[in-house]
């Protein structure tokens, strides 16, 4: 391995206060900086099996809105349709959209930065 090259490995802990999407840019940009990363790759993985991660826009608050709202159409939350209700319908809900989009992200980093232009990167949390 190159002497230069150096692998850092954290956890960041997203709290949501309800169910929806979670802006973590500036949590991921801190620790951009508070590791002095200037180039590199950046893998983030969820370990919850019914969270998961996107990179969407951020310049109208709408997109967040409609996303949201595009995922609760595809993916009822209903008790009828699932045999994993287990007294909340949402649990399974949360595992089908997590298997629909991203639980893991790899970003390259140049000059010290997150590339993501005004886009964001977000956490999908169910409340459990």
């Amino acid at each position: 391995m190159d002497e230069n090259m150096h692998q850092k490995i954290s956890r960041l802990k997203v709290t949501a206060p309800q169910k929806g999407l979670v802006d973590t840019t500036p949590d991921i940009r801190s620790w951009v900086a508070e590791n002095s990363i200037s180039t590199g790759l950046l893998c983030i993985w969820c370990v919850h099996t019914s969270t998961s991660l996107l990179v969407q826009a951020n310049a109208d608050l709408e997109v967040i809105s409609d996303m949201q709202r595009f995922f609760d159409q595809l993916v009822k939350e209903d008790f009828g349709l699932y045999e994993h209700a287990a007294n909340d319908p949402e649990n399974m809900a949360a595992h089908i959209r997590t298997a629909l989009t991203n639980s893991l992200l790899t970003i390259p980093i140049g000059n010290g930065a997150l590339p993501l232009g005004k886009a964001r990167l977000h956490v999908s949390c169910s409340t459990h």
